[in-house]
């Protein structure tokens, strides 16, 4: 098919944010959990706060929760503490160095669990999932009918999502 033929509106889109601010009927697909990253020796180590931050913490600079968010969540405010952060451009990246044993990132389940787990790397169960700000969501536009082949892929991405949620 050449791309002059190829229809100039999307049948169905997968954008992220919060659902009042995405124009179209949105129909939620999935959300985040953030968690802590690491290697399974390092996970044995890590029984405390002072373990955990004895490791060098990669932050992902476009992440909308870093280290000092995640850690005032789940531990309340830290001050006077010394963190002792890094910061990366890519989650890869981050995940890469975390395979290394050079430190600990903040991966997004389910989204970064594929490459986690390609990597040997498991979730820190020191340090609980947190959830996110956004969601996932499917639109399709208002003013076209839906095709069975775009209702069979949205059915197919839904069932997915689930299943890696399950699995994340």
């Amino acid at each position: 098919m050449e791309g002059t033929q190829r229809k100039a509106n999307p049948d169905l889109m997968i954008r992220f944010g919060e659902e009042p601010h995405l124009v179209r009927h949105p129909r939620w697909l999935m959300g985040m959990s953030h968690v802590i990253m690491c290697r399974k020796e390092d996970s044995a180590r890590i029984a405390s706060l002072e373990d955990l931050l004895s490791f060098r913490l990669y932050d992902v600079a476009s992440h909308a929760i870093g280290w000092t968010a995640l850690l005032n969540h789940n531990f309340g405010p830290q001050p006077g503490r010394q963190l002792k952060l890094e910061t990366v451009d890519t989650t890869p990246l981050s995940l890469m160095m975390v395979s290394q044993g050079l430190g600990l990132a903040i991966g997004h389940l389910p989204v970064c669990g594929p490459i986690a787990a390609a990597l040997g790397l498991v979730v820190c169960p020191f340090v609980p999932g947190t959830p996110g700000p956004g969601n996932y969501y499917l639109e399709q536009p208002r003013d076209q009918p839906q095709r069975p082949s775009v209702s069979r892929l949205e059915q197919a991405l839904q069932d997915a999502a689930q299943a890696s949620m399950r699995t994340g």
